[in-house]
């Protein structure tokens, strides 16, 4: 149980967090082209972070959020 709720935490609702702040942001700033730009480019890296962390996590059976032993290191 534990498990689920931290890879349900930290995998899961922290990037559609990310990604809805961003569009937060840009609706607050009626959306302008360069933050059209920087929104994109952000939430492709948000999309991508998600996506290694998933493949991670089939090789490994280890998540961002599950990792007891040493997050750090996964996130370098």
């Amino acid at each position: 149980m534990r498990n689920r709720f931290r890879v349900l935490a930290f995998d899961l609702l922290a990037p559609i967090g990310t990604v809805a702040a961003l569009v937060y942001v840009g609706v607050a700033l009626a959306w302008p082209v360069w933050w059209v730009a920087v929104c994109s480019v952000l939430c492709v890296l948000v999309v991508e972070g998600v996506i290694v962390d998933f493949a991670l996590a089939r090789r490994d059976a280890v998540t961002v959020g599950t990792d007891d032993d040493g997050p750090g290191l996964r996130l370098a």
